[in-house]
């Protein structure tokens, strides 16, 4: 599915440009544009309802797939045509900001302009500076993340009713169903680092070193959008370091210390001479304090929280506080905040899932024998990482709900692995 949507793509960008060369339509025409949207959609819709895949799971999933992408559909004309009468959340002035530095981009003004707005620029640049170009590039990316996750359930040895499960959620999330539809980078974070586990999970069950190679180039063009995304490189390292032998069991050995010598290199060099490019967040930080100085500039708005035991600025803030920032970053608003029935909806929507994902991941390690635990450990490295790391520069519950959606693939593995293997230990009790 994912190489015939490339394809598509990519006839059609032809056709535009040829377009778009002898002046034979008008690109700049919003009514135009949704021509090429509705053509495009319906061949997209014939793609999904032809597709022949080996999984049956897929396959009965088909009506559900093509809803989402109408749902999508829907709310992105939502959001360019009847924003004034009730605004999606998360658009507004973050969205109006990319679609600015990305024009600026257009028009070679390109001090600052980096990451999402300049890839947004270049979407400017080869189509015409619509928005609707970049908000239906999210919606198909978001529909390729659903057949990428599908990729690797049917990779995992789990019960097919929990992979139609973690498949529904993906599709209806409400978050997610929102930030896919406007002009936002989440859509394009979530479908690179839903393709870096994908290649991680090949490589984890193969052996084929190839495929870590993949998943980090998957993972620095995910940095490049957002710094913070840099921790699943961290987490890549630390479960290559402890879990590279054949039975993918963690310990220590010799290629522990080389690999983790080789991670600290590549770390420091990324660091150094590629900061600007994938660490712009890091940007003069140079000890603990301007660590927590820029965690404490995050908490604004109505939406702020605080989340320290303790004074943050030595090491030990740092471990003491780390943990109840987590938490707080991966189930905002928490009840004690709410404000009012928005939150409460956004806390049963979005933070629920996320506090069940991991409540349930933890419950099934104590499971003695069950043949995806070591696979649940390192998924579970992947999102404490991301946690931790986000943990600190988010202090605000509105930009926690949409930035723990970057990692929405490894909660999804976390939660139907774990509900698999729970289920065979109540069997077998």
């Amino acid at each position: 599915m994912q190489i015939k949507v490339l394809y598509l793509i990519i006839s059609g960008t032809l056709l535009i440009n040829l377009l778009k060369g002898f002046n034979l339509v008008n690109l700049e025409s919003n009514f135009v544009v949704n021509i090429f949207i509705l053509l495009f959609s319906i061949i997209i819709i014939f793609l999904i309802l032809t597709e022949n895949n080996n999984s049956k799971i897929i396959n009965n999933l088909k009506y559900f797939i093509i809803l989402t992408f109408v749902i999508r559909l829907l709310l992105m004309y939502w959001d360019v045509y009847f924003s004034s009468i009730v605004s999606l959340p998360g658009s507004g002035m973050d969205t109006l900001a990319f679609d600015r530095w990305a024009k600026e981009y257009v028009n070679n003004d390109l001090n600052g302009v980096n990451g999402y707005a300049a890839v947004l620029g270049i979407i400017y640049k080869i189509y015409y500076p619509n928005a609707l170009w970049g908000q239906y590039l999210n919606v198909i990316l978001s529909i390729l993340t659903i057949y990428i996750v599908q990729e690797i359930f049917s990779k995992l040895e789990i019960k097919d009713k929990y992979k139609v499960f973690g498949i529904l959620i993906l599709c209806f999330i409400p978050n997610y169903l929102i930030s896919s539809s406007i002009l936002l980078r989440e859509s394009i974070v979530i479908f690179l680092l839903a393709l870096s586990i994908r290649n991680f999970l090949i490589w984890w069950q193969s052996g084929k070193n190839i495929y870590v190679l993949n998943s980090l180039i998957s993972i620095l063009c995910a940095t490049y959008l957002h710094s913070g995304t840099i921790a699943y490189a961290l987490a890549l390292f630390l479960i290559i370091a402890f879990a590279n032998n054949k039975d993918r069991n963690f310990k220590i050995n010799i290629s522990t210390f080389t690999l983790g010598g080789l991670a600290i290199v590549f770390f420091i060099v990324i660091y150094s001479f590629f900061g600007n490019i994938f660490l712009g967040y890091a940007n003069g930080i140079e000890s603990v304090e301007d660590f927590v100085d820029k965690s404490e500039n995050a908490a604004y708005g109505n939406a702020a929280y605080s989340a320290n035991l303790i004074e943050s600025n030595s090491v030990l803030g740092l471990l003491v506080n780390s943990p109840i920032r987590a938490l707080y970053f991966l189930m905002s608003p928490l009840p004690w905040d709410w404000r009012g029935l928005g939150d409460v909806i956004a806390f049963l929507t979005s933070s629920l899932f996320y506090f069940l994902a991991l409540f349930y991941g933890f419950k099934a390690l104590n499971i003695k024998k069950y043949r995806n635990k070591n696979l649940l450990i390192a998924i579970l490295i992947f999102s404490l990482t991301s946690a931790f790391i986000y943990s600190w520069g988010v202090s605000n519950a509105g930009t926690a709900i949409r930035h723990r959606d970057k990692f929405l693939v490894v909660y999804l593995m976390i939660l139907v692995i774990s509900l698999d293997g729970l289920s065979k230990k109540n069997k077998n009790t």
